[in-house]
């Protein structure tokens, strides 16, 4: 399995021909295109754009990265932006879109492998920062942003690894994905956050799944999914305000379920061993003032056990603890 192309690399890559100073912010667009091997295929386009750089470069065989009255590549428009796509291997594919970047934005993707796949799209985002570094086999990415202040780091590492992120109107924070191994999934959605603090999830192992839902949340922060072994599941729903997640698990075919709606609650979920399952749901009152939030634990060690809290209204306490 080949590496990532190093960050020193990138950096002086980046820092030859995407200086941010204030006489290179004068300068005209700026475009750099690098193909090595065969039937690589790359498109840049920018398109009214004020100061922005890109840069495309392959390495290999049969890469795509856009090509003529094909969709893909770096689109830019209207923006001050950093892009860059590196792909080593074969049979990758990469397309990037940013449109009203405004400066200090950037969207950086590098593949390695073979048979990877990304597509980010970024529409009217400020000081966004993007990136997604894939190594291995048929990994896939979307990501697509629109609002402002937004990162996302997606970094995955193995075979058939999928990620599926669509966010509207967030803050700048997470979430950062993090997969190694086979067939693991996330599918995160985002509607109106922000002030995020960061969603971190992280999975090893093989056909693991995290499925994150926020509707209407602010002042979101906390939430972090990490998943070890094989076949475990995660579905956490938030719609409200200062909500918050913890969910590890560690073995296999071990299932967890948080739901928050309209409220200041907190779950915290620890599962170790095999086939244990946890489910918290609550529907409390408050939006602001964290003392009166309702908090739920619930803790496992062991195989097979099942747990569930249920709270409604606010300032409820409940934690369950088996062993």
């Amino acid at each position: 399995m080949k590496p990532f192309p190093s960050a020193a690399v990138v950096a002086a890559c980046l820092m030859s021909s995407l200086s941010w100073s204030p006489a290179a912010l004068a300068q005209q667009d700026e475009a750099t295109l690098t193909q090595t091997g065969t039937n690589n295929s790359a498109a840049i386009e920018q398109d009214a754009t004020r100061g922005a750089r890109a840069l495309i470069t392959q390495t290999g065989n049969d890469n795509f990265a856009g090509g003529a009255n094909v969709e893909g590549g770096i689109v830019q428009r209207d923006s001050r932006s950093m892009a860059s796509i590196t792909q080593e291997g074969s049979r990758n594919v990469a397309g990037m879109y940013q449109d009203q970047n405004i400066i200090f934005s950037t969207a950086t993707i590098a593949q390695a492998g073979s048979d990877n796949f990304v597509l980010a799209s970024q529409i009217r985002t400020m000081t966004t920062d993007v990136t997604a570094l894939q190594n291995g086999a048929r990994n896939v990415a979307y990501i697509s942003q629109e609002g402002g202040d937004q990162s996302s780091s997606i970094r995955q590492t193995g075979t058939d690894n999928a990620v599926t992120l669509d966010q509207y109107g967030v803050a700048y924070g997470g979430p950062f994905i993090t997969q190694e191994g086979t067939g693991n999934t996330v599918a995160l959605i985002e509607y109106l956050d922000a002030y995020t603090g960061g969603i971190e999830i992280s999975q090893t192992g093989t056909l693991n799944n995290a499925s994150v839902t926020r509707t209407n949340a602010n002042f979101n922060n906390g939430m972090s999914i990490v998943q070890n072994g094989a076949g475990n599941q995660v579905v956490d729903i938030s719609s409200g305000s200062g909500n918050a997640s913890f969910i590890t698990q560690t073995g296999d075919g071990n299932t967890a379920s948080a739901t928050r709606s309209l409220n200041a609650s907190e779950s915290t979920i620890l599962q170790t061993g095999n086939l244990n399952s946890a489910t918290v749901v609550q529907a409390g009152t408050v939006s602001a003032g964290m003392s009166q939030a309702n908090i739920a634990t619930i803790i496992q060690a062991g195989d097979g056990f099942v747990a569930s809290i249920a709270q409604a209204g606010s300032g409820n306490v409940g934690t369950i603890y088996q062993h």
